[in-house]
């Protein structure tokens, strides 16, 4: 089990179409400044933590979704902004 208690925030996730990754994505708060995070896990090995992660300047996500192909991310933040990652290095597309 994947205990994110300690976040004590919203946090969303979402499966990859093949059911074998799944992103986390959660707002941190550290004095005062604000930092979104979106972790990457093996399904199979995610005892071992994520396999990629990345932290990313802007307002809370609200949506992650991984594209039918696999090869992007869409995120959705609660001011509207959108942005498509890179699934594979999550730079930005």
């Amino acid at each position: 089990m994947l205990d994110l208690s300690s976040k004590r925030t919203f946090c969303i996730g979402a499966f990859d179409p093949t059911g074998k990754v799944f992103g986390i994505a959660f707002l941190e708060e550290y004095f005062g400044i604000h930092n979104n995070w979106i972790y990457l896990y093996n399904l199979q090995e995610f005892d071992k933590g994520s396999f990629l992660s990345k932290k990313l300047n802007c307002s809370q996500i609200r949506i992650l979704k991984f594209s039918r192909n696999n090869k992007m991310i869409l995120n959705a933040t609660t001011e509207g902004t959108i942005f498509i990652l890179d699934a594979y290095s999550l730079n930005n597309v």
